[in-house]
Order: C-alpha cells, then structure tokens, then sequence
C-alpha cells in the first residue's frame, strides 16, 4: 500500500512540473513581442559596418631594457680538425705495418686457396655421407 502511495506522489509531482513549465511558456508568448520594423539595414549602414570591421589598430611594440643583467647568446663557431701531426704519423704507422706485412708469392697464394678450398669440400662431402648412411 505504501508502494502505491509513493508512486501516486511522484506521478503527482511530475504533473504539476509539467504544469508548470506549461504556464511559463504561456506567459513567454503572451509577453512575446515583434521586433520592430522601424530599422531598416541599408547599403550604407552595412558599408560603415564593413569599414569599421576592416579598421585595425596598429600593435603597441613594447621595449624592455636588455641591460638589466640579460644578455643576448650568441654561440662560437668553432671548426675542429685533426692535428697535422696526427696524420702524418697515422699515414707512416699505415705504411710500416704495410711493409711488415709478409708478401706472399703467387705459388703460396694459390696453395693456400686450395687448402681452404678442399677444407671447405670435406666439410660438404661428411654432410652429404652421413645423409646417405641415415636414409
């Protein structure tokens, strides 16, 4: 019974809302006026809006004084190179390490390339034989 009682009291206050809201938009067009037709926009009046609106005033620059303990920054330019010295003695330490260097002959060179050649081979031909011996 309460539960019906509550209910009643709500549907009663949002009515009267309703009401209420309906009165105020009554009274809003009652009170409602008709701008006044008196004022006419004419060309001239929308030119002198146009002028007004192109006006601009010109910005107000404003100086501090920079001497009060501010100064402008102003970076060195600075090109930074090896020291001649530097690279003589890096050219000389090249060329002596060059002529330390054993010189092979042609035969050695071309021994040597076989030897890695047929290293290489093995390797290959050990793969290849356990494949077979697997399968």
């Amino acid at each position: 019974m309460q539960h019906m009682d509550y209910m009643n009291i709500l549907v009663l206050n949002l009515v009267s809302n309703y009401i209420n809201v309906f009165i105020f938009l009554c009274i809003q067009l009652i009170d409602y006026k008709k701008p006044s037709s008196k004022k006419t926009i004419t060309n001239k009046s929308n030119q002198q809006i146009w002028k007004k609106a192109n006006q601009f005033a010109t910005p107000i620059i404003i100086h501090t004084n920079n001497d009060l303990g501010h100064t402008e920054y102003k970076p060195k330019l600075v090109i930074l190179k090896r020291p001649e010295e530097e690279k003589i003695k890096q050219k000389l330490k090249t060329e002596k390490m060059a002529a330390e260097r054993p010189v092979k002959a042609l035969e050695d060179k071309v021994k040597d390339y076989e030897e890695a050649k047929r290293k290489i081979f093995e390797k290959f031909e050990d793969i290849e034989h356990n494949k077979t011996k697997n399968q």
